[in-house]
């Protein structure tokens, strides 16, 4: 597939790290969660995208996994 997924996360994150009650009781957001990382966190993991296209209209139909640890 051509498509960068790296916006996707990029906005996912963004969304996460922004949620002021969701920051307030985790420790992080991660892609790659570091070896000294304190529970709780959430890490963005894999995304796939399909063609969601027709003939008229170009789409992308994504979905992400996102994972809480505690």
């Amino acid at each position: 597939c051509m498509f960068s997924h790296f916006p996707l996360q990029k906005a996912l994150y963004t969304l996460l790290t922004n949620d002021i009650p969701l920051i307030a009781i985790i420790t992080g957001v991660y892609d790659k969660v570091p070896e000294n990382a304190q529970l709780p966190y959430v890490t963005i993991g894999d995304i796939t995208c399909a063609d969601g296209g027709t003939k008229t209209t170009a789409a992308m139909e994504c979905s992400a996994t996102l994972m809480v640890y505690s």
